[in-house]
């Protein structure tokens, strides 16, 4: 019984330390939402949003979950896709096929740095997603990401600022085409 305890404590010990002391590792935070309490309750829930879900990246960061809510008057609607629109660079950022974990929502997974700029999330079914007046008539929308290590700003920021040749910088991208492009090749 003890050696049990004791590979427990080493467990959680070495988990611990690899999330907080390693770089690299990141916490999820949400970005952005324009869900409200009323989502739960189904309060002034209407369908059909006048605008799309809009939110500005300050810096560049790693998107890790885009959700939306579709209500449809109680029914839900088969998942469809989720566009991401970038207005700094006049151009679709993300467009992927959602899953829909539940009932009422869509989700994509992107796991991509998007760089700094405004943005609007868009789906292929409007007419199905929700909203109310608190949400500015926009549809409900979260979106999840974690920030760039300290150790990694610095290849980031001079990625988007001078992509290599041949790859497209204006993002999104993976952590792993940026790591790629700023190693010096070996002697």
């Amino acid at each position: 019984m003890k050696l049990r305890i004791y590979l427990f404590f080493l467990v959680c010990i070495s988990v611990t330390i690899s999330f907080v002391l390693i770089p690299g590792t990141y916490a999820a935070e949400i970005l952005f939402s324009s869900e409200n309490s009323d989502v739960v309750n189904i309060r002034c829930d209407f369908n059909n949003p006048i605008y799309g879900a809009e939110f500005i990246l300050s810096e560049p960061v790693i998107v890790t979950q885009i959700r939306t809510h579709h209500y449809n008057n109680g029914n839900g609607a088969p998942a469809g896709t989720i566009h991401v629109y970038c207005f700094s660079q006049s151009r679709t950022a993300y467009k992927a096929q959602a899953s829909r974990p539940s009932k009422y929502y869509w989700e994509v997974r992107p796991n991509l740095v998007f760089p700094a700029g405004r943005y609007v999330v868009i789906t292929s079914s409007p007419e199905t997603q929700s909203r109310n007046a608190k949400s500015g008539l926009s549809c409900f929308t979260t979106v999840i990401g974690d920030k760039i290590s300290t150790n990694e700003k610095g290849p980031v920021d001079a990625f988007f600022r001078n992509p290599p040749s041949g790859i497209d910088g204006k993002g999104p991208v993976s952590m792993d085409i940026i790591r790629n492009s700023v190693r010096k090749p070996s002697r």
